[in-house]
C-alpha cells in the first residue's frame, strides 16, 4: 500500500497583489482545491471582481477560469481568461509578470483553440450520427422491401408451379 503525498499548504490569496510570487502560489493554492471547491472559488472571485474590478482580482480571476471549466454558466471560461489576460497584460510592468502573464496566455489560446476544435467535432459526429440513424432506417426499409417482394416472388413462383403440374400452358 502506498502512501498518498501530502498535499502542499498554501497560503490564503492576497486577491489584490500583483506580484509573480503570489500569482504562481495562487496557482498552486488551485491546484490544491478539490474540484468543487475550485468552481465555488472561481464563482466567488467572478463576484468579487465583478463588484470592485482591480488588476490584482481580474488576474486572479483569469487564471482561475483556466483552471475552472465550468465556473462561468453562460460564458466561454477560456475566452473570458484571455480577455482578462490581455487587458492585464497591458498594465502590468515587471518583465518576470509580463513573462508569466504571456506564457498563461499561451495556455489559454491553447486550451481555447482545443475547445473550439472539440465543439466542431462534436458537432461533425452528432451529424454523422444522424446520417447513420436515417442511413439506417433507410436500409432497413429497403430490406422490408426486399421482403415482400421474395415472399411476392415466391409465391409467385408457386402459382406458376401449380398452374404448370395442373397442365395449364
Amino acid at each position: 500500500m502506498t502512501a498518498e503525498a501530502p498535499r502542499p499548504q498554501f497560503q490564503e490569496p492576497d486577491y489584490e497583489a500583483v506580484t509573480l510570487t503570489e500569482l504562481s502560489g495562487y496557482l498552486g493554492y488551485l491546484a490544491g482545491l478539490p474540484p468543487l471547491q475550485r468552481r465555488d472559488e472561481c464563482r466567488w472571485l467572478h463576484d468579487f471582481v465583478t463588484e470592485a474590478p482591480s488588476l490584482g482580482g481580474r488576474l486572479h480571476l483569469a487564471l482561475a477560469l483556466l483552471v475552472t471549466p465550468d465556473c462561468l454558466a453562460e460564458q466561454d471560461e477560456l475566452r473570458v481568461a484571455l480577455e482578462l489576460l490581455d487587458e492585464a497584460g497591458k498594465q502590468v510592468r515587471p518583465a518576470d509578470l509580463r513573462a508569466f502573464l504571456a506564457y498563461q496566455r499561451l495556455i489559454a489560446q491553447r486550451l481555447f483553440s482545443s475547445r473550439r476544435h472539440e465543439r466542431e467535432w462534436s458537432r461533425k459526429l452528432a451529424r454523422l450520427r444522424r446520417y447513420c440513424r436515417q442511413q439506417g432506417q433507410r436500409l432497413q426499409r429497403c430490406q422490408t422491401t426486399l421482403s415482400q417482394c421474395q415472399s411476392k416472388l415466391e409465391a409467385l413462383k408457386a402459382l406458376e408451379k401449380s398452374l404448370n403440374h395442373h397442365g395449364v400452358p
